[in-house]
């Protein structure tokens, strides 16, 4: 059975995730989500995955407009079986049921879900974590990704467990969430004087959210939430306008290098 895995990842644990199933599967190909959300296409195959991160309990808001924007324009007919595997820190949430329940209502069954948990990389509430802490993680995702290649492989059926609230948190507090976290990188992102003008972070930003103005970043109110700017900034040059947790994520694990402008 042909894959073909989406992957949608802002400081490269998903992207780690993703990867890990395209090596482990004999015929799988990587896209990053972000590619397809002008008017790109892609063929699907027998098998379609979703790999993506949670961002406060719920997928992050660019994969809930690539459900539902991209993913219609898309012929599912050679699919048959459609999985997501999410990573997280906490707990996951609502971000398996609500997913599936978007998908749901473009025609898509999902198959199977699970999910890795990996340090989180929210600094505007939890510190960094350190290098111990980041192979402890790894240690154990590569066990648990195991398990989930074993089980997509054979192609085990697990629908998402839909946790209480599901539904009011789709019709009542996602749009109001997706919202802040657009308007978040505006409200909160500092450039310091330590920036050089490299243009990365204006490089990597999965929405575009990022424009270079005399030579240093200014942001939209676009923000999908990843934090990818902050974490992978080389000049640490990226900060909050408040107090937060310290430290930075640069996951060497993930060998995340992906730019989507030039």
């Amino acid at each position: 059975m042909k894959h073909t895995i989406l992957c949608f990842s802002g400081t490269g644990n998903s992207y780690y995730v993703a990867n890990k199933l395209r090596i482990s599967f004999e015929d799988a190909r990587l896209v990053m989500i972000p590619d397809l959300m002008d008017d790109s296409t892609i063929e699907l195959t027998e098998a379609v995955g979703l790999v993506f991160p949670t961002y406060f309990f719920l997928p992050p808001p660019i994969v809930a407009e690539f459900i539902e924007t991209v993913l219609p324009r898309l012929d599912f007919s050679p699919v048959q079986y459609f999985y997501a595997v999410t990573t997280r820190s906490l707990w996951g949430g609502w971000t398996h049921s609500i997913t599936d329940i978007l998908l749901r209502n473009q025609g898509i069954a999902l198959s199977y879900a699970s999910s890795v948990r990996f340090a989180s990389t929210y600094i505007p509430l939890f510190t960094a974590p350190n290098i111990m802490q980041i192979e402890f993680y790894y240690k154990h995702a590569e066990q648990k990704i195991l398990k989930i290649v074993q089980q997509i492989g054979n192609e085990t059926i697990r629908p998402p467990f839909r946790p209480m609230f599901t539904r009011y948190m789709l019709e009542h507090k996602m749009d109001k969430s997706f919202e802040k976290t657009k308007k978040s990188a505006q409200a909160s992102f500092v450039v310091t004087p330590a920036c050089d003008g490299c243009e990365f972070c204006y490089r990597i930003c999965p929405t575009g959210n990022i424009e270079m103005v005399y030579g240093k970043p200014i942001f939209l109110p676009n923000c999908t939430g990843c934090l990818a700017c902050y974490h992978r900034c080389p000049q640490e040059a990226i900060t909050f306008n408040r107090r937060v947790s310290s430290g930075h994520y640069p996951n060497h694990e993930a060998h995340f290098q992906k730019e989507y402008r030039e």
